[in-house]
This record gives C-alpha cells, structure tokens and sequence, in this order.
C-alpha cells in the first residue's frame, strides 16, 4: 500500500485540466473585488448618503463572506454525487456567479434602484463566488498525494491564477475609462468587458470540470471526518499564542497594502487625467515588486526572517516617504504634470512616473514582508503541535483568506470614507451624468447622423456605416473631454489641488502607518525564530518516535485478521489517515514473523 501511494503520479490531464480553470476564475475575481467599486463611482450617479451606503454593503458582505468559508467546506466535505465531490459545487458556482457579475455591470439602473438591487446582487455574489472558490482550490490536494505532483500543481495552478489576475488589472482601466475605451462610454465598457471575462470564466472552469478526473471517493458517513466550524476557528487562534500575533499582524498588512491601490485610480484620474492607461502603467509599476519573490529564498539563507522584516520595513518608510514628498512637491506647479510623452492620445506625465517609481522601494518591501508573514503562518502549524498535539493545518491555513477578507472589508470602508470626507462625490456625481448622456447619445447615434447629414439615405451602406463610426468615435472623444473639464476646469465640479493632495497623503502616509503596526506586533509578540523552529520539529519527532515505541506490541493471527478486516474497509483520506493505514500494514506484514517467535 505504501509504495502505491508513493507511485501515483498526477496526469498531465489533470495538470492542465486544473491549472487552467485559475485563468478565468481571477479574472472575475479581480473584475468585482478590484474594480466594482469604481465602476459604480463614476457610472451610477449616487448621492453621498448612496455612495456611503455602498460602502456599508460592501463591508458587511465581505465580512459575512469571510464567515462563510468553513460552512461551504463543510457542505463539500460531505458531498458525494456520480461526478464526484468538489466539481458540482465548482459548476453551481461558476453558473450563478457568471449570472451575478453580468448583472452587476450591465443592468441599467441608476441611483436609489441600482443601490437596491446591488445590496442583494454583491450578497449573492460573494456567496456564488465562495462556492466555487472553496470547491476548486479543494480538489487540489485530492488529485494527488505526490509531494513532487503535487508542488507542480500547486505552481502551476497559481501561476494560472496570476495570469488571470494580471490580465484583469493591466487590460481592464484601459478598456473602460478614458480614450482607450472600447465603447462611447465607461457604463457600456465595463458592460462588454464583464461579458468578455465571464465567457472566459465559464469557459476556463468547464474545462477543469469536464478534464480534470477525481479519484473515486468512499461513500460518506455522518459522523465520519472532522467538522471545523467559525468558532472551530476562532478556539484555535485564541490557543495558539504564536498564530494570534501573525493573524493580527497579516490582517493590518492586508489594509495597509490595500488601501494604497484602492485608492490609486482616484488619485490618478483627479490629479493627472481621465486616463484608464495611467492606472494599467501604475499597477505595472507596483507589479514589478513581485519580482523579489525569485531572490527570497536565497535571501533566507543568507539572513534571518527577522532581518529581512527589519529590511521590508526601512524600505516601506523610504518608499512612502519617497512617494509622498516627491508628489508635494511636484504639485506645487501644475503645469508640471503636463511634461511628458505620449502613447497614442494619452500623455504620460513624467511627475506621474517618477512617483510611480519611487513608490517600488515600498512595494517591493511590502512584498518580502508578505513572504515573512506567511512563512511565520505556516510554522505555527508545528507549534500548535507542540503545545497541543494537534496540527489543525486546516483551520490554520484557513485564518489566511479569513484576514483577506476582513482587510478587504476594511479597504472598502476606508476608500468610502475618504472620498466622502474630501468633498468628492458631487464631481464623481458629475462624470457619472456625463457618461450617462454619451451613452444615450450612442444609442441615438444613427438618428444623429441622419439628422446632420441630409442626403444621409443616398449613401451607400459602406458610406453610412463610416459616418456612424465616426460619430461613434466623436461621441467617445467629446465625453473624455467633457469629464476632464469636470474633473480639472469646471469651477463648481473641479478637484482642488488640497483635495487630491490629502488623498495621497491617506495613500502614502496612513498604509504606512498600519503597516509599521504590522511590524510591531510581529517584531515583539512573534518569537518563532529559525533555531527555535528547529527545536520544535525536532521535539515533536522525538515525541512521535516515543509514543511508537511505547504502543509497540505483538499481534497474534486475531488481531491481524481484525486489522486486515479495518483496512480492507477504511475511508482514510486525510494525509494523517493514510500514514494510519500504512503503519498498520507493515505491521500485518511482520505479524506472522512475530507469532513465530
């Protein structure tokens, strides 16, 4: 038994088969978690008490999202149907949160009724999404037990997950919002592109249902397996003096390096232009700090996690204090940001790069921090071991989403309120009517080029089709034109330079701020250092060889027909349950050997 287990080897049917299904699932991801909130900002026309409101939904919704996760592992965990245990949930998922999120960008509703619609639309989103979200990233460790198998899967999955993700960011503000986009106006755009990214959604995870194979599972029983609940959680956390520090330290990290790129597109569009582009070249500016990940490893051999926490953080103060000055400064004359270069229509200020660069430092330390974090996670799986003799990796590994999403709530909350408390919300109001009318406009747009156009009926149907194209394209131009006017010369609507002065401040200075509260908790609360890592693993094999020298005993032919009878009839799943089994058939094994003596 022990060598079949060593020898299963993963398919590259299922290799593939399940890596790809991550591509369209981060793509819908980011489309709501990432940009919905904009889209309502500058399509919806809200009132402030409205666009307050949103903010609460969305806070509420994540953070009952969050709580969600261990009743949908529950329910998967005892599923059993003939086309196995996780994909039916990954197909409910995927069919009812495709219907959400084209729902969300494409209903034409505006004010008081889109705010209605949308508290029970994000709901059900967030619950649509888990359900496949939970279900897909749980058939990984099933499809193979394979320590090598399965570290491939495991990176090419999240390799899939990053492409999707990265798509989404860089392709998306460029597609929806300024001259770039690829309707008359940003409502429409973003329409079109949630309809694109659920096509490629549907389409990615229908291959993994219909490729991908699962390994045939024992029927369920009800008291069988262990049931891990919220509160399963919480005891856990509360127990383990090491993992209470880590969590609270992520959950601060998860805020402070989210509020920087929550805030960032309003940033963008108030001081330097309308531009979706600028936003696509800011987030790759801050997505070369990934990069450090490849040099991590061989920076941990050379120093201690301690040591590269205390470097993550000199940087981050650099960075942002970096970020901040150069961006007070160059403020002061305006006409600065207007000395640049251009790619096609869109000028590309060289104020807005230069602060985009210095804004690396603290992102590329934001990223070894990150890495630290979760290292320190992961090693106090050992130390809840150690001091309980249970691992709970499970109701550990699950503390990570968990303080994603509270983080995410409290980014979302934050964003809100510093839009609402800087007075920005009627100019947002503003761009939202703009749009508005250049969508109505499109729609009306052969009837405007007939009535400009008196002889429109004599043209060919190539002459008319270019005469509409090219009120289509003067519509597009007119209302980028328009909002820029809103956002930077209207007197009653303009964005003053206080207003988006402050909100860099809120983007530079507040994540820096609770990210050193971060460090602080880690740095003073968290001691599980490299040497006493090793002490623990070490203590913890001592015990284990211990215990089984203690329970060694001598089977007599009963006791092997009894053991042979329990194998032959195991549901072992669990890694833990199947190290169980082998155990006991070696001893089969030598039984007879034994009786002889």
């Amino acid at each position: 038994m022990s060598e079949s287990i060593s020898n299963e080897r993963l398919s590259k049917r299922n290799l593939w088969g399940y890596s790809m299904g991550g591509i369209g699932r981060d793509m819908a991801y980011q489309l709501v978690n990432t940009y919905l909130l904009t889209f309502i900002t500058f399509t919806k026309g809200l009132s402030n008490t409205e666009f307050a409101m949103v903010g609460v939904i969305m806070v509420i919704c994540r953070i009952f999202d969050g709580c969600n996760d261990p009743f949908m592992g529950s329910l998967i965990e005892i599923t059993r149907t003939k086309i196995g245990k996780f994909k039916p949930w990954i197909l409910a998922g995927v069919f009812t949160n495709v219907a959400v999120i084209i729902a969300l960008f494409c209903v034409p509703l505006r004010g008081t009724s889109y705010l209605i619609f949308f508290a029970f639309g994000y709901l059900l989103w967030g619950m649509t999404y888990t359900m496949n979200d939970i279900s897909y990233w749980g058939m990984l460790p099933s499809l193979t037990s394979n320590p090598g198998d399965r570290n491939n899967l495991t990176t090419l999955a999240n390799i899939g997950a990053g492409i999707g993700a990265g798509l989404s960011v860089l392709a998306i503000p460029s597609l929806t919002q300024g001259n770039l986009a690829i309707a008359s106006n940003a409502s429409k755009s973003y329409a079109i592109v949630s309809i694109i990214v659920c096509i490629v959604f549907f389409i990615c995870q229908i291959m993994t249902v219909f490729v991908v194979k699962e390994k045939p599972l024992p029927k369920v029983r009800v008291d069988d397996g262990e049931k891990r609940s919220l509160k399963d959680m919480f005891k856990v956390i509360f127990k383990n003096d090491q993992l209470k520090p880590v969590m609270a330290s992520m959950l601060l990290y998860n805020i402070g390096s989210g509020i920087t790129m929550a805030l960032a597109s309003y940033w963008i569009y108030y001081r330097f232009a309308y531009q979706g582009l600028l936003v696509t070249l800011f987030t790759v500016i801050s997505g070369v700090s990934t990069l450090v990940i490849v040099f991590f490893p061989m920076m941990c051999k050379k120093h201690s996690r301690r040591w590269i926490s205390k470097l993550s953080m000199i940087m981050i103060i650099v960075g942002y204090l970096l970020m901040f000055v150069i961006s007070l400064t160059t403020g002061i004359n305006p006409d600065a940001d207007k000395v640049g270069f251009k790619i096609g229509e869109v000028l590309i200020p060289v104020t807005f790069i230069f602060t985009g660069l210095t804004g690396t430092c603290a992102f590329f330390g934001q990223t070894l921090f990150y890495q630290v974090l979760t290292i320190s996670v992961a090693n106090t799986v050992e130390y809840n071991e150690y001091t309980t003799g249970m691992r709970d990796e499970g109701v550990i590994f699950a503390c990570r989403p968990f303080t994603a999403k509270l983080g995410s709530a409290a980014v979302v909350g934050i964003t809100t309120l510093v839009v609402l408390a800087l007075g920005l919300n009627p100019t947002n109001k503003a761009i939202s009517n703009a749009d508005y009318e250049a969508g109505q406009l499109a729609i009306q747009v052969e009837q405007l080029v007939k009535d400009e156009t008196p002889n429109f009926d004599s043209l060919s149907k190539a002459e008319q089709t270019k005469l509409i194209e090219a009120k289509k394209k003067s519509i597009e131009t007119e209302n980028v034109a328009k909002i820029e006017d809103i956002i930077h010369t209207n007197e009653k609507t303009k964005v003053a330079k206080w207003q988006y002065q402050t909100m860099f401040a809120f983007m530079t200075l507040l994540p820096l701020v609770i990210l050193l509260g971060s460090f602080a908790i880690y740095f003073k609360k968290y001691n599980i250092n490299e040497e006493r890592y090793d002490e623990i693993c070490a203590e913890i094999a001592r015990r284990k060889l211990a215990a089984e020298g203690n329970a060694e005993v001598v089977l007599d032919g009963a006791d092997v027909n009894e053991l042979e009878n329990d194998l032959a009839s195991s549901d072992a799943e669990t890694p833990d349950e199947i190290f169980e089994q082998e155990t006991a058939a070696d001893k089969i094994s030598e039984a007879p050997d034994e009786v002889e003596k």
